[in-house]
């Protein structure tokens, strides 16, 4: 959700928000173009970060239960 809020954020230009980007660590931090395949890019990241997790889960637990 974060990832899509700054993502989101890159459509509001204000004098403030636009300061901060002027700047190489905000440019970084909030990015400059709003981009909607980078939105597809987040979902699937936390996608397969999901099922890493839940095979490592496995086998840990499999590791635990052998005595391992």
């Amino acid at each position: 959700a974060f990832s899509w809020g700054v993502e989101f954020l890159q459509l509001h230009h204000d004098v403030v928000l636009d300061a901060i980007r002027s700047t190489r660590l905000g440019r970084l931090a909030l990015g400059t173009t709003f981009n909607p395949p980078d939105l597809a890019a987040y979902a699937v990241g936390v996608g397969l970060g999901a099922v890493a997790d839940v095979v490592l889960s496995k086998l840990q637990r499999r590791s635990t239960a052998d005595g391992g």
